[in-house]
């Protein structure tokens, strides 16, 4: 009789232990899932577009990395891009142009989504997208459209850009001049 209570104590204190042992891993899933989040206020929301307009401007890849949702979605120019294709893109960008800026003019708060109205600029000294480095300098704008989840990641960007404009800067698009009327 002595014999099975020992295994008895063992096998419970065995159980007891792998219970107290889960207790700190399902924690941390409920810290790290996004239901722990409290919803963001507007002005937080607004803070968080500002880092990554700071994280752009200080060509900062890491720390725009680390404020993209790991399934992000960046939809530029026609095209949806994943998140590592967006941050290769953009450290291509980086990479093209000297003295690259880009400013905050303007950023909009509301249901959910946020806009941020830019003007970017910069010399392009390597190939970007096609077009030869030919130390020209451009400045362009744009508006991108942020959606971010609950813990104030970024899940989607939609991007308006005036390309164009950049592209005539550089010289790569040239407009036939127009001729008056007869």
């Amino acid at each position: 009789m002595t014999h099975r209570s020992i295994r008895s104590l063992i096998l419970t204190a065995l159980v007891a232990l792998a219970a107290l042992a889960a207790i700190p891993w399902s924690a941390a899933a409920q810290q790290a899932s996004p239901a722990a989040c409290p919803p963001l206020s507007p002005e937080a929301i607004e803070a968080r577009v500002q880092e990554f307009a700071d994280a752009v401007d200080a060509e900062d890849l890491d720390r725009l990395s680390a404020l993209l949702a790991p399934d992000h979605q960046h939809h530029w120019s026609g095209e949806s891009l994943d998140r590592d294709t967006y941050l290769d893109r953009m450290g291509a960008l980086f990479d093209a142009y000297d003295d690259y800026s880009f400013t905050t003019e303007q950023i909009i708060t509301g249901d959910g989504e946020v806009a941020l109205r830019f003007t970017a600029s910069g010399t392009l000294v390597r190939p970007f997208n096609g077009i030869g480095g030919n130390d020209t300098s451009a400045t362009w704008t744009g508006i991108l459209i942020f959606t971010l989840d609950d813990c104030g990641q970024v899940t989607e960007i939609w991007a308006a850009v005036d390309h164009l404009g950049r592209l005539r800067q550089h010289g790569a698009i040239t407009l036939p001049e127009a001729t008056p009327a007869t």
